[in-house]
C-alpha cells in the first residue's frame, strides 16, 4: 500500500520556504497571498498505519516546528489552490532513498520511497495562471512531473526501459570537414 505523508510548519511557525515562494510569484506579477508548503514522502510498505505513523513522529517530522498528515486515500484540497511537484519515474531522489534506508533501520517493511513538495495557496487561482507559476517558478519540466491536485498513486509509476543499441562511428581517416559535418547531423559534438 502507498502511504502519503505531508510533513509541513506547524501552524504556530513561520513558513519560510512558503515566504520566499510567495515573493517569487509576486515577481511574475501576481499576488498568490498566502502560501504554505510541505514536504511530501510517498512510502509503498508492507506496514500499518501505526508503523507509518511512527516513522512520520520519530523520523520525518521535527514535532517541536512541524506537523505531519499521513493519508492513505486520495483526498480533495480543502479550499484554495495547490501545486504538487514530484520527480518523474527514473530521476534519481536522494532524500527518497536516505528516507528508505532509514526506515528499513526502523524495521519497517518498506518497498519504495518517493518524495515530492507542495504549496497550498489559500486564494483560488485559476489554473492557467497556476501553469505558469509552476512553469517558471517551481517545477524543471524535463525532471518534475507537476499536479493541481494531492498526488498518492495506488503503485508509483515505472521509467520506460531504454533499450542499449551500441553504435560503431568510424572516427579515424576523416579529414576536418568530414567531422565537423558528422558531428553536426549526428550530433556527435565533435
Amino acid at each position: 500500500m502507498v502511504y502519503r505523508i505531508d510533513v509541513r510548519p506547524a501552524a504556530s511557525s513561520t513558513d519560510p520556504q512558503g515566504e520566499s515562494v510567495r515573493n517569487q510569484i509576486k515577481e511574475l506579477g501576481t499576488d498568490p497571498g498566502p502560501v504554505r508548503s510541505a514536504r511530501i514522502y510517498l512510502v509503498d510498505a508492507d506496514s500499518d498505519q501505526k508503523q507509518i505513523d511512527r516513522a512520520a513522529r520519530e523520523l520525518l517530522a521535527d514535532p517541536i516546528v512541524e506537523s505531519f498528515e499521513i493519508f492513505s486515500q486520495p483526498r480533495a484540497q480543502a479550499r484554495g489552490s495547490l501545486i504538487e511537484i514530484h520527480l518523474k519515474p527514473g530521476v534519481m531522489d536522494p532524500v527518497a532513498a536516505s528516507t528508505e534506508m532509514a526506515l528499513r533501520d526502523m524495521d519497517i517493511a518498506v518497498k519504495q520511497v518517493r518524495t515530492g513538495r507542495a504549496y497550498a495557496f489559500e486564494k483560488k487561482i485559476d489554473r492557467i495562471e497556476l501553469e505558469k507559476i509552476a512553469a517558471r517558478v517551481l517545477a524543471n519540466g524535463v525532471i518534475e512531473s507537476v499536479h493541481f491536485e494531492r498526488f498518492l498513486p495506488r503503485e508509483f509509476p515505472a521509467a520506460h526501459e531504454q533499450q542499449f543499441r551500441l553504435r560503431t562511428v568510424p572516427l579515424r581517416g576523416l579529414a576536418d570537414a568530414n567531422l565537423t559535418k558528422l558531428s553536426r547531423d549526428a550530433h556527435r559534438f565533435l
